[in-house]
């Protein structure tokens, strides 16, 4: 029970800075004290939830055996991989469209593993209402 609590929050409190980032976005606020520019600040941080979550997926990968593995591995890296280049090479609106595909491919493969009986339907739950909430302040940083 304090398992799912903690997750809960956590995931919770990981949104909430989306939710700031898009907020301080559409406020116009280009800067932040300390932190240096807003667009680095939210781009790099939906850099770590993603590698977090492809992490997620490598740590469940050890779990699993042949082909489900190799795919999680393989799925795991190239994502994180296409997430880290674009933001190293593109513009906002098109590391935007990028992270918005990788988060979403993620929930896909969260689905699988829900499906696998990997995740629990309550883990996969919150997912795919965080997915859909980190999307949406991902394009309403853009606006």
């Amino acid at each position: 029970m304090l398992k799912e609590k903690l997750i809960f929050g956590l995931t919770v409190a990981g949104f909430l800075l989306f939710l700031l980032g898009a907020f301080f976005s559409f406020k116009g606020i280009e800067t932040l004290p300390l932190l240096g520019s807003l667009d680095k600040v939210f781009y790099s941080y939906a850099l770590v939830i993603a590698s977090f979550m492809c992490g997620v997926h490598w740590g469940n990968a050890i779990m699993l055996e042949g082909r489900q593995a190799i795919k999680l591995l393989l799925s795991s890296n190239v994502l994180i991989l296409c997430a880290w280049f674009s933001y190293l090479l593109f513009t906002t609106h098109v590391l935007t469209l990028i992270l918005c595909v990788v988060f979403l491919t993620l929930l896909c493969v969260d689905y699988f593993l829900y499906k696998e009986n990997v995740f629990a339907k309550s883990y996969f739950k919150l997912r795919l209402c965080v997915t859909f909430l980190v999307v949406f302040t991902l394009v309403l940083a853009l606006v």
